[in-house]
């Protein structure tokens, strides 16, 4: 409750959150610095529309996807908030792996160029940061579960880590991904040098209370934007 206003400046005029997203909304500062880099975006785990929110204001285009209905309501309310106009987010409530294949299989006529993906997949839960070492090959694995769902089809709907990076590196060879500070960085290499991908940025994100909060790991061209 007390980082309320760092998850999101405007937070007293109604943003709405529910349980989950108060653990794994991007505080918006962050946010803001990662648009900088971005044009045409796709944000593949939208959650309450932290990050959408600062795209949409330097990208012509932000396509926000999210499997639960309910992040999706609170992310167009959210928006809205922050006034940005409805032209400038295309929110679709989806599995972002099953809109990942269906768009890597259209022809490319039909396909819109993505410049960037930005991936906030779900970390396992609020205990990751009570574990020495987050893996994201243990982890990320489920990035589209829904609690609504039959376990069994649940089950169905995991994939890996490195199904999705493949997935993503198809539609786009820029990718963005935000995940813990206790990342373990050499199981993400390994996911990331078996789909041929050799220089990649890590970028750690330090809040003004002194605390590294997160990171950043840059693909593509992304990757040297900055350096």
């Amino acid at each position: 409750w007390y980082q309320r206003r760092s998850l999101f400046s405007r937070f007293d005029e109604g943003i709405r959150l529910d349980y989950e997203s108060w653990f794994s909304v991007t505080p918006e500062a962050i946010s803001n610095h990662i648009a900088e880099r971005c044009k045409l975006i796709v944000d593949g785990f939208c959650g309450a529309g932290g990050n959408s929110i600062q795209f949409a204001k330097t990208c012509e285009r932000v396509i926000a996807i999210d499997i639960d209905p309910n992040k999706i309501k609170l992310s167009k309310h959210n928006s809205q908030i922050y006034g940005l106009e409805r032209d400038r987010i295309d929110f679709i409530c989806t599995d972002f792996f099953d809109w990942l294949k269906s768009y890597n299989t259209k022809p490319d006529k039909d396909r819109q160029e993505i410049d960037i993906i930005y991936l906030s997949p779900p970390w396992g839960g609020v205990d990751y940061k009570n574990q020495e070492y987050y893996y994201s090959s243990e982890r990320l694995g489920r990035t589209t579960s829904n609690r609504n769902e039959d376990p069994q089809e649940e089950s169905q709907r995991n994939h890996s880590f490195k199904d999705l990076l493949v997935e993503c590196l198809k539609a786009s060879k820029n990718l963005a991904i935000y995940l813990p500070m206790n990342l373990d960085l050499l199981d993400l290499e390994l996911a990331i040098w078996m789909n041929d991908q050799v220089f990649y940025e890590v970028e750690e994100h330090w809040l003004g209370d002194g605390r590294c909060k997160t990171l950043t790991v840059y693909l593509g061209k992304i990757w040297s934007s900055n350096q």
